[in-house]
């Protein structure tokens, strides 16, 4: 159809079945916290240059 995408995406933990570790929120949101301002300023540069 013509449309280009751009796909940007935050791994804030690995897949189940990866790490031995078991998956929990507290995890993900410790990273996406600490990684949000990075974050931000990453989609706010991409799309700026759209």
């Amino acid at each position: 159809m013509g449309m280009e995408v751009c796909g940007i995406s935050c791994i804030t933990n690995l897949a189940a079945g990866i790490s031995k570790e078991q998956l929990n929120h507290k995890e993900v949101q410790e990273t996406a916290d600490r990684v949000a301002k990075q974050f931000k300023e990453l989609v706010t540069g991409v799309i700026t240059r759209i």
